[in-house]
């Protein structure tokens, strides 16, 4: 098929040939597409229309769509990832996380989630990972296989947060509908969320402290947050980001920064738990009984156990209730 070779500045485009036989429609659609991808590299950028741009479009859009189905139907999974207490080594708490149906061609959390934050269905999947964190705490509770401390958290996105009404009226139906006190359920937001809404999150925050619910700051030393912003936070825990962790036992470097973000974490008296699944030394055999007892430091256990579902966690809360009773 013939081509038409355009330039830009005296350069010839040849990488990006426009079919000669090609509407008015199509040609506005495909420049289109090249805008929105030159703006996602940043400003003062320009891209160049391939035929590959167009299938990635509508790969996004079949999945958008897909996403859109299991939502409705409530078809996406909830796996829970334990968080260990370091000083007992039981399991203190879970984190709730998406997990794309079991059945099809696999999804990562990474790309359905970002397709999610663009369509705006990020709500929605929000509220169906809370309702079922909560139901299923609160089931564990109702078996007697748990104690009334273990907590369950859901994370909360930057869209999520720009709604704060909608945020609320989710977690009261949720804590609501399941019977789950609102003291065992936590909120994760991630640090740049907080320092880029930090009205919304403030507001948001608030209304769910009075309602019991607390707060964690997630990915915590990737951000620029100021001390204002952490001492204004309605939390008590920060959680250490992994590229933090990775390397700290062997850079010196990386585990005075650890050590600093943990002694700062108990200056503002919250917990610091790491996300990598590591001993971030949180653990430190000169701290006293009693300061160990008022804030336990937590740990993500991942190089222990990877997440998975409820069912495969009921007979280790079991057997850990049964521990606990005797």
């Amino acid at each position: 098929m013939a081509a038409m070779l355009f330039s830009i500045a005296g350069s010839p485009l040849n990488d990006s040939p426009v079919a000669a036989g090609a509407t008015a429609l199509e040609l506005m659609r495909n420049a289109d597409i090249a805008m929105y991808d030159a703006k996602r590299q940043g400003t003062g950028r320009y891209s160049i229309f391939t035929a590959a741009m167009h299938r990635h479009v509508l790969d996004q859009i079949e999945l958008e769509t897909e996403l859109r189905a299991i939502i409705e139907e409530r078809r996406l999974r909830v796996f829970y990832q334990p968080i260990v207490d370091l000083v007992t080594g039981e399991i203190a708490g879970f984190e709730a996380l998406a997990r794309w149906p079991e059945h099809g061609e696999p999804v990562s959390p990474a790309r359905f989630v970002a397709v999610a934050e663009d369509t705006g269905q990020i709500a929605d999947l929000g509220q169906l990972v809370l309702q079922e964190a909560c139901e299923r705490l609160a089931s564990w509770r109702a078996r007697g296989i748990v104690g009334a401390d273990l907590t369950v958290s859901v994370n909360v996105s930057g869209r999520q947060l720009s709604d704060p009404r909608r945020l609320v009226d989710d977690v009261q139906s949720a804590l609501s509908s399941s019977g789950l006190p609102p003291t065992c359920l936590r909120l994760e937001i991630t640090e740049s969320t907080v320092i880029s809404r930090p009205e919304r999150a403030r507001q948001a925050l608030d209304e769910l402290a009075r309602l019991g619910v607390r707060a964690e700051i997630d990915d915590f030393g990737t951000g620029y947050a100021s001390l204002t912003v952490l001492q204004s936070f309605v939390g008590d825990t920060l959680k250490i980001d992994r590229s933090f962790i990775g390397t700290m036992h062997e850079d010196d470097g990386q585990r005075a920064i650890v050590r600093g973000i943990v002694a700062l974490a108990h200056k503002l008296e919250r917990a610091p738990p790491d996300d990598s699944g590591r001993n971030s030394g949180a653990s430190d055999t000169s701290m006293s009984p009693e300061r160990r007892n008022r804030r336990p430091d937590l740990r993500h256990a991942g190089h222990i156990e990877a997440p998975g579902t409820a069912r495969r966690f009921g007979p280790s809360l079991a057997r850990q209730g049964v521990r606990a009773s005797t």
